[in-house]
């Protein structure tokens, strides 16, 4: 999850995460956060706290983010297998968890 702090979407998007971390997190998937802006980093414990956050939050730079990866909008999903981006979901979804569920139980098959 590519979020920042001020992005709305992005905090909406917290419960989802939280449901999908608890039903992945003892099947050997990770979920991370991470936030790429830089005037970020002061008050993110206090986010993290306020949205009782349960899976880790990164750190990034936000050049390497955009020319590397290539997230340019927020909240922007990616769920990597093998160094592979094999999903992708830009923005706020109330289907977020079926369809991130969905991707994820059809890796674990494979």
């Amino acid at each position: 999850d590519f979020f920042y702090k001020a992005c709305s979407p992005c905090a909406a998007l917290i419960p989802y995460f939280k449901e999908i971390d608890s039903l992945y997190k003892n099947k050997g998937i990770a979920l991370l956060g991470v936030d790429p802006i830089e005037s970020d980093r002061k008050r993110l414990p206090r986010f993290i706290t306020y949205y009782q956050v349960t899976y880790p939050i990164l750190l990034a730079n936000q050049k390497f983010v955009y020319s590397e990866i290539g997230v340019e909008s927020y909240p922007t999903v990616l769920i990597i297998k093998n160094k592979k981006i094999v999903y992708q979901h830009i923005g706020f979804s109330k289907s977020l968890t079926k369809d991130v569920s969905k991707v994820l139980d059809e890796l674990l098959i494979k």
